[in-house]
């Protein structure tokens, strides 16, 4: 998307009255998410305002980002696993709750989405770090 000078200068505004101070202070850098929604042309940061621009979005893309079969194929990846341990996945011990029926499947199980877990998907140290995070605020 190519901005016009209408559109920069419609949109881009500093909207806190603090965005000269705060700027002189260096938080352009220290706070982005803040400074670019609220001061961006102090920070000039007036693209972050753009989902396309920040994003990159393409509005005529004709690829699909899986072909058919693929997403099949991936939890499939995921969850055969036993016996091979250099498996992307093995680590993370993938615990499949419901999967869809193969054709020559006649095992009496019923069909379903696929829904997989990963059961060691994060450190017990990591999840009380994230605990911890949200327990602040």
């Amino acid at each position: 998307a190519i901005l016009t000078h209408d559109d920069i200068r419609d949109a881009c505004t500093n909207q806190n009255p603090l965005c000269a101070e705060l700027a002189l202070q260096g938080a352009c850098t220290s706070n982005m998410n803040f400074m670019g929604k609220y001061c961006a042309p102090m920070c000039q940061m007036c693209e972050r305002l753009w989902f396309e621009m920040k994003c990159g979005y393409e509005h005529n893309v004709d690829d699909d980002a899986l072909r058919p079969g693929e997403l099949n194929a991936m939890f499939e990846r995921i969850a055969n696993v036993e016996g091979d341990r250099n498996a992307i996945s093995a680590p993370f011990h993938p615990k499949v709750h419901s999967r869809p029926l193969s054709n020559d499947d006649n095992s009496g199980e019923e069909d379903g989405p696929w829904v997989v877990t990963f059961e060691n998907f994060l450190t017990d140290e990591e999840c009380d770090h994230i605990i911890k995070l949200g327990f602040k605020q």
